[in-house]
C-alpha cells in the first residue's frame, strides 16, 4: 500500500483506476490504484482518509474526488512531474504547468460510450484513464470535452489536494528551512494561477432557465414508461413495472440515485402513506460494489395515495415474486436474480431510455429529474404566492439540504428576476410614454 507516486512518474503508460478496499465491520474506503501494480497510491490515500472520510465526505463523493486526482496523476506523469521531488528541491509546479493542468480537468480520456451489437448505448463505470481496446477510437485530442459541471469539479478536488499537499509539507521542514519560505509563495502562486484558469461549473438558475425536462420530454417519457404502452422498451413485465414506479418516484420526490437505491421495503409505510430517507453509513448488508448511499440529509417524505398504491402493488406482487429478493431488504431489485438494483443497472435504464427516443430524451438520465422536480416546485410555489423564504426552507427540507446551503437560492432567484423584470419593462414603457407625448406636441 506504500507505493508511492514518484515510482510510476516516469513510465507515460502507467492508468489509474479508483477501487474500494474492504474493511472490518462492512466498511470501505476509496483507493488510486496503480493498474499496472495493483498496489494503492499512499498519499493520496492519506488525504482522502485524513481530509474527506474525517469531514464526514460520503464513500461516492470520495471516489468522485479521487478520479478527478488521477485524471491530474495522469497528466503528471505524461509531463514527467514528480511533485515529491520537486518540494524536496524547494520547488513546486510553475504557473505554465498549472495552466496546463487547468486545461486536463476539461479533457475526456475516453469516448462517454460505445453500443453493442444491439444498439443499446453501453454503460457502467470505467477507468478515467484505461487503456483503449479498439483501434477506431480517435485518439485523445479529438474527444469532445468533459461537461463544465465535471471539469469544475475535478479542478475542485484538484486544488484541495494541491493545497493539502503542499501545506503538509512544508510544515514539515518548519520555518526555520529556507524552501519554507520559497514553497510558500512558489506553491500560493501556482495554485493561484491554477484557480483562475480552472473550469467553472455553471450557476444553475442564474438566468432562471429550466434545468429539467421540457413539458414535452416529461410527456414522453411518462407514456413510455407506462408497463403496458407498446413504445414501452423493456420486455419484461417486472422490469416495466419496476422502471414505472422509479421513475414515478423521481418525480415526485425529487430523489438523488443513492436515495432511491439505498431504500429498504421498511422504510415504505403503506398504512401513512409515507417513505423515509435514511443515512446508513458503511452498512454491511449491502453487497453492491457501489452502495446506494444518501448524500445529504435524513427526511421523511409524504406519498400521494395513488403513488403509495404503486409502491405497495410493486412490492407485494412483483417484488415478492423474484425468490432473490426475499434474501434482502433492499426496495428495488434486479429482475433476474432479484439482488438489490445497482447502479449501472439504473444507468442502463436511463440509456435504453435513450437509445428508444433519441431526440425526445436525449439527454434524460437519473439526476435530471431532480431538477425537474424543483421546476415543478418552483411553478407550484409561485401559483401558491410562497414567500421566497418559506420557500427555500421548505424546498431544503424535501430536498435533504441544509437550511444554510446555497443550492435553493440557485432556484429561488427567480423571484429576484421576476421583479427586475417588471421594474424594467416599467422603465421601458414610461420612456415610451414620453416620446410619444413629445411627437403629439411636435406634431400639433
Amino acid at each position: 500500500m506504500a507505493t508511492r507516486r514518484s515510482q510510476a512518474a516516469s513510465n507515460q503508460s502507467v492508468n489509474y483506476t479508483v477501487t474500494e478496499i474492504n474493511l472490518t465491520a462492512g466498511e470501505r474506503i476509496s483507493v488510486i490504484k496503480n493498474q499496472q501494480t495493483g498496489m494503492p497510491l499512499f498519499d493520496y490515500t492519506v488525504w482522502s482518509t485524513t481530509e474527506l472520510r474525517s469531514a464526514g465526505q460520503r464513500p461516492n463523493s470520495i471516489s468522485q474526488a479521487l478520479r478527478a486526482i488521477s485524471v491530474m496523476q495522469s497528466h503528471f506523469d505524461v509531463n514527467k512531474i514528480d511533485l515529491d521531488a520537486r518540494l524536496r528541491a524547494g520547488k513546486f509546479i510553475t504557473q505554465t504547468e498549472a495552466t496546463g493542468l487547468a486545461a486536463q480537468c476539461r479533457r475526456r480520456l475516453r469516448w462517454p460510450s460505445s453500443k453493442t451489437k444491439d444498439g443499446i448505448v453501453a454503460t457502467g463505470v470505467t477507468n478515467i484513464d484505461a487503456p483503449r481496446r479498439s483501434k477506431s477510437v480517435a485518439s485523445a485530442h479529438e474527444l469532445p470535452p468533459v461537461k463544465d459541471t465535471t471539469a469544475s469539479v475535478r479542478a475542485h478536488y484538484i486544488r484541495k489536494y494541491l493545497l493539502w499537499k503542499l501545506d503538509d509539507y512544508i510544515f514539515k521542514i518548519g520555518i526555520d528551512d529556507q524552501r519554507f519560505r520559497d514553497l510558500q509563495k512558489l506553491g500560493k502562486d501556482a495554485i493561484e494561477a491554477f484557480s483562475e484558469k480552472a473550469p467553472k461549473g455553471r450557476d444553475y438558475g442564474k438566468n432562471g432557465t429550466r434545468q429539467g425536462l421540457t413539458p414535452e420530454s416529461r410527456s414522453v417519457l411518462e407514456a413510455a414508461t407506462e408497463p403496458a404502452a407498446a413504445c414501452n422498451p423493456w420486455k419484461d413485465h417486472h422490469t416495466r413495472v419496476r422502471n414505472h414506479v422509479m421513475v414515478q418516484l423521481f418525480l415526485a420526490l425529487g430523489l438523488r440515485a443513492g436515495e432511491l437505491l439505498g431504500f429498504r421495503v421498511r422504510d415504505f409505510s403503506s398504512a401513512s402513506g409515507t417513505i423515509d430517507v435514511i443515512r446508513r453509513t458503511d452498512n454491511a448488508e449491502d453487497p453492491r460494489a457501489r452502495r446506494g448511499e444518501v448524500k445529504t440529509r435524513e427526511r421523511k417524505l409524504k406519498l400521494s395515495p395513488e403513488l403509495s398504491e404503486l409502491l405497495r402493488s410493486y412490492v407485494l406482487n412483483e417484488r415478492r415474486s423474484l425468490r432473490g429478493a426475499r434474501r434482502h431488504e433492499f426496495l428495488f431489485v434486479a429482475s433476474r436474480t432479484g439482488a438489490p438494483l445497482s447502479y449501472s443497472a439504473l444507468a442502463k435504464s436511463f440509456a435504453q431510455l435513450r437509445a428508444a427516443f433519441p431526440v425526445e430524451l436525449s439527454d434524460v438520465v437519473a439526476h435530471i429529474l431532480r431538477h425537474t422536480w424543483n421546476d415543478d416546485f418552483s411553478e407550484q410555489a409561485d401559483k401558491s404566492g410562497l414567500p421566497p423564504a418559506r420557500e427555500k426552507k421548505i424546498r431544503s427540507y424535501l430536498m435533504g439540504w441544509s437550511e444554510h446551503s446555497g443550492m435553493a437560492a440557485h432556484y429561488t432567484k427567480r423571484h429576484t428576476q421576476r421583479e427586475a423584470d417588471a421594474h424594467l419593462i416599467d422603465v421601458q414603457e414610461r420612456a415610451a410614454k414620453r416620446r410619444n407625448k413629445k411627437s403629439g406636441s411636435t406634431d400639433n
